[in-house]
């Protein structure tokens, strides 16, 4: 059972849509929201809200009438519902993000304060000397953490931020392909969640400064980073890094 609760919290639903979207499963008939609070342990103050989250995702039946009655799809209906929208969702965020990009590319000039590489080599190295920056916070989209073997230790980086009262907030695509010990950096003091976004890693310092890489085969050097320190830039971004922090699933020692 917790193997499909978390399948779904992967494929984005909430720990009360969870349990929800489950009770729902194991009933014949359909149930009306008061009903099914009481069975879930959904609270009732919650359980419209979470039932019309459920609807709109394409996994429950609303059936007509007074009072609302609900029914769960067939799971594996279910899930293909939700990996069309959870990759319907990707790929917009991916077509927003790679428009930043373009935009930024085409304002690189000697006077303003963005830089561009290409290839992850240069990425990997430029790391220490970015978090080293911090003085406040640094937060993290990040990928498989493979740079440790390369010489990047994100454990002592973080380590000596977080002497001088810097946050480390990591959000990682998943703990299963991370190669970097996960309870390693947490012990460290690098707040984790999980949440299963691709093809985009960046990290923001202090509001002030943001570095952001995609990956696409597309590219000839695989990985485009752009440096960029605007308080403006670097502010939108933490709002997106947010909104998936909210979403994502905390990762315990």
């Amino acid at each position: 059972m917790e193997d499909i609760k978390y399948l779904l919290k992967e494929l984005g639903l909430t720990e009360y849509e969870t349990k929800a979207y489950l009770s729902l499963l194991q009933l014949e008939k359909s149930i009306t929201a008061y009903k099914l609070s009481k069975i879930c342990g959904v609270p009732f103050g919650r359980i419209y809200d979470i039932m019309d989250n459920l609807v709109s995702k394409g996994i429950v039946i609303l059936e007509p009438g007074k009072p609302k009655r609900f029914k769960a799809i067939e799971p594996k209906i279910a899930v293909s519902a939700l990996l069309t929208k959870k990759d319907v969702e990707w790929q917009q965020t991916k077509i927003k993000i790679k428009d930043i990009v373009n935009k930024l590319q085409r304002k690189i000039t000697s006077e303003e304060p963005v830089t561009m590489m290409k290839g992850k080599e240069v990425l990997l190295w430029k790391i220490l000397e970015i978090y080293s920056k911090a003085k406040k916070e640094v937060l993290i989209i990040a990928g498989t953490l493979g740079a440790k073997r390369k010489g990047i230790d994100l454990g002592n980086c973080a380590r000596e931020g977080i002497k001088k009262g810097v946050k480390f907030k990591m959000i990682i695509p998943s703990v299963k392909e991370v190669k970097q010990p996960i309870k390693e950096l947490v012990k460290v003091g690098i707040d984790i969640r999980e949440y299963p976004i691709k093809g985009i890693r960046f990290s923001i310092i202090d509001e002030k400064l943001c570095f952001l890489s995609i990956e696409d085969q597309k590219f000839s050097y695989k990985t485009a980073t752009i440096i960029v320190e605007s308080e403006i830039f670097s502010k939108a971004m933490k709002e997106f890094f947010n909104g998936i922090w909210e979403k994502a699933r905390v990762v315990k020692k």
